[in-house]
């Protein structure tokens, strides 16, 4: 399923470097209001399209100027328009002066009309013109060659030769897709079919997250879900239950800051999201060890499993999945799921420390109500683990802690799972296991995070954190053996300490993420 999902958002990213390329040639010359109406883009875009992009292509205000600076340092270029441009792949057929400037309007977007399929494959690009006839002119230039040509409800599309790409022009706006695609969102436009943008479900997240950014995004999270579960063979029974505990659907929309990237993001529904916005996920990331160059705090993790179990075990299929792990479970250490290990199960922290290939470490610290029952539960996870086929099991005796295991695979470094005190460890790595319940030297009292924390706003309290500067200099001791992680190394150089908060607000969850541009 991710080899799928991969694939279908790889062209509507393409599709959105593009138009983030488009916005900073448009903000620095300015434009003229579309004629693409209230709804943007999304006018033209299917009702039901599960992944929608957008970007503003024009502004001469701070927020503007405050975007190319940033970009500026990003890229390392006086002019981001044309580096954003070759790396979209349309550098070489696009003269942005000639070509698209004197038609564009004020925003573009790109969708993916279908999570299964060709279109799942290939996004719908919509750029809302401000000169139709101009636009027209150029569509050969926008599909990269000579074309031809056919009629639609009235309407001219301009076909590639290979008839992979076509493109249309109507009512203030411009498609790019395949024919289907484009197509469709004809019909949107001929008012055949309901657009995405006047959607309930598209509005309330775009009303949610804001409409005032440099680009916005929207994801209709079931909608992915089901339709990729369906796809997964036996066990699409097991998966389908899932999806009423994630979001509805999630909005996130991009700002600029004077020295930082923000993205402020929104999830409708889904008891699984909601429970992340608990206090005790950020202050799980704060008692994360001090050296941790990435942390997540995630709130109520017992009861989000129990949930998810919950759901599975409501379908027939998966009715009889659950029961089996819970009598193998019974069988081998005597221990009921719900009431002996998901019981004692709080706020929880996942972090990876060390700027050294072979000092890389980590762990998953889960915070405990009952230390007892804990450390029986590891204790009696032993005869469990050893009937894993082609796994070594181990007692782990480390000083402070009351029961543990290490588990080894082939040669490889063992997983240590152990229990002290009110934790229980899932460490990669010795120095992670005994730094993930120490008492000293925490994230909290490390200044660059306090600064970083602070400067989040908004009543979020931090529950990520990615000190990017360490996690750059572990890239580049990495080079010498990958040189994917040079080119890692590479891209981050621009960026400080990220940091993101999740808060409730009604019956929405609200993120914010900080990315500082140095």
């Amino acid at each position: 399923m991710s080899v799928v999902l991969s694939r279908a958002v790889r062209r509507p990213l393409l599709a959105a470097s593009a138009a983030v390329a488009l916005a900073t040639g448009a903000a620095a010359c300015g434009s003229s209001p579309g004629s693409g109406g209230s709804e943007g883009p999304a006018a033209a875009v299917p009702a039901g399209a599960p992944v929608y992009v957008e970007a503003a292509l024009g502004g001469q205000g701070a927020r503007s100027a405050d975007a190319r600076a940033l970009l500026r340092r990003v890229l390392r270029t006086a002019d981001p328009r044309a580096a954003l441009l070759h790396r979209a792949g349309a550098g070489r057929r696009l003269v942005f002066r000639r070509d698209v400037q004197p038609w564009l309007g004020q925003k573009a977007g790109a969708a993916l009309t279908s999570a299964v399929g060709q279109a799942a494959q290939r996004g719908l690009v919509v750029v809302e013109s401000r000169d139709d006839g101009k636009a027209a002119a150029k569509l050969d230039a926008l599909l990269g060659g000579r074309t031809s040509t056919s009629a639609y409800r009235g309407v001219q599309i301009r076909t590639a030769p290979r008839r992979a790409d076509a493109a249309a022009v109507l009512d203030g706006h411009v498609l790019m897709g395949t024919p289907a695609q484009v197509r469709a969102g004809l019909d949107v436009l001929k008012g055949v079919r309901q657009s995405l943008g006047a959607s309930s479900r598209f509005t309330r997240a775009r009303e949610a997250a804001g409409a005032d950014g440099l680009a916005f995004l929207y994801a209709d999270v079931r909608s992915v879900f089901r339709a990729q579960a369906a796809q997964a063979g036996p066990v699409a029974a097991l998966l389908r239950p899932v999806a009423d505990t994630l979001p509805e659907a999630v909005g996130a929309t991009l700002r600029a800051e004077r020295h930082a990237f923000v993205v402020d993001g929104v999830s409708l529904g889904g008891r699984a999201v909601s429970r992340t916005a608990s206090s005790g996920a950020a202050a799980a990331v704060a008692g994360a060890p001090g050296g941790s160059w990435l942390a997540a705090g995630v709130g109520d993790v017992g009861r989000s499993l129990e949930s998810a179990v919950d759901a599975i075990g409501a379908s027939g299929l998966g009715g009889v999945a659950v029961a089996q792990i819970e009598d193998r479970l019974r069988r081998a250490t005597g221990l009921e799921l719900r009431r002996d290990v998901l019981s004692w199960m709080d706020d929880a922290a996942l972090f990876i420390e060390g700027d050294r290939p072979r000092a890389l470490g980590g762990a998953l610290v889960v915070r405990s109500s009952d230390p007892a029952k804990t450390a029986i539960a590891v204790r009696r996870l032993g005869p469990l683990l050893r009937a894993t086929a082609q796994v070594s099991v181990r007692p782990l005796a480390v000083r402070g802690f009351t029961a543990g295991w290490s588990v080894r695979s082939g040669r490889g470094r063992p997983v240590l799972v152990a229990a002290a005190g009110g934790r229980f460890v899932v460490a990669f790595g010795r120095r992670a296991l005994v730094d993930a319940v120490a008492t000293r030297g925490r994230l909290r009292d490390v200044p660059s995070f306090r600064a970083a924390a602070a400067k989040l706003g908004g009543g979020y309290a931090t529950s990520f954190w990615l000190n990017v500067p360490v996690l750059r200099r572990l890239a580049q001791r990495c080079a010498r053996e990958d040189g994917r992680a040079a080119q890692v190394a590479q891209a981050l150089r621009a960026f400080g300490a990220s940091t993101a908060g999740v808060r409730r607000d009604g019956d929405v969850t609200r993120m914010r993420l900080r990315v500082p541009v140095r």
